[in-house]
């Protein structure tokens, strides 16, 4: 049951969203008011609406997890009926946000943890769990709000020959997380058993022409210097990276790929 405020109007939509409250209504609508704790005149304009609510809820639930499952279509795949049954308990648990996005970042978080209670019992579970995640930070990193840069750049970094005094800074989409495995190949059931531990830091980052989400693979310690630069954008400047990350590559070679590919800028000086 979805856990609300009370109030006539929270009662009607939790009936439009909720599978449990859609049938506590209509078998024990008393028990249904007093949870809600509706005045009797709450209580009788509700009896009135109850058989249209029920009848609209399908269609409310189905768009809603609809949107839901779109950016976890592979982990949900992957979990075959689990991921249908999750997806109607997070649903029926939780009364929808005003925001879409929030719903959804809402749901992602939900999703990770419940498949994480499920990895152990889950032929390839760890897996699984990986794909999740990966599709957890690239919904995220997708649903980045603009203005992606703190401040329009007016010169430039050069990849090949990096200002050791300019201070830098990380996209905002931009995030990189470390799987036991390279997730990006996932796409069916089917791919799992071929799969091998492969230790693998992901990174994404939303491109600012288009708004598509760019998947990178990145070695430790360009991973690393990505984690320290975004924890204290514009205080880290290019000459002290290398030894933040535990280096010794000059910057150029630690971040002349993620500075060509728009994941990190420098400030001026």
């Amino acid at each position: 049951m979805i856990v609300v405020r009370s109030g006539l109007e929270t009662a009607m939509g939790a009936v439009l969203t909720s599978r449990s409250a859609r049938d506590m209504i209509l078998g024990d609508p008393d028990g249904f008011a007093g949870y809600f704790d509706l005045t009797t005149a709450e209580a009788a304009a509700l009896a009135g609406m109850a058989g249209d609510l029920s009848a609209l809820m399908p269609a409310f639930v189905h768009k809603r997890e609809q949107g839901l499952r779109r950016p976890f279509g592979v982990t949900l795949s992957l979990l075959a009926q689990a991921g249908v049954i999750l997806t109607e308990d997070y649903s029926d648990m939780y009364a929808p946000l005003e925001s879409a996005v929030a719903d959804a970042l809402r749901f992602s978080d939900f999703l990770v943890e419940k498949t994480q209670e499920l990895a152990e019992q889950l032929p390839y579970g760890a897996v699984i769990l990986d794909v999740a995640r990966f599709e957890q930070m690239r919904m995220r990193c997708f649903r980045t709000e603009g203005p992606l840069w703190p401040a329009p750049e007016e010169d430039p970094l050069d990849p090949r020959q990096i200002d050791p005094a300019r201070p830098l800074w990380v996209h905002r989409s931009a995030a990189v997380r470390r799987f036991g495995w390279d997730v990006r190949t996932v796409r069916s059931a089917r791919d799992l058993a071929r799969l091998r531990p492969d230790p693998a830091n992901l990174l994404c980052v939303q491109r600012d022409d288009d708004g598509e989400v760019v998947v990178l693979r990145i070695d430790g310690e360009s991973a690393q210097a990505v984690e320290r630069i975004a924890a204290r954008p514009g205080e880290i400047r290019a000459a002290e990276i290398a030894g933040l990350a535990g280096s010794d590559r000059p910057p150029e070679a630690l971040l002349g790929k993620l500075i060509a590919q728009g994941v990190i800028k420098g400030s001026q000086p």
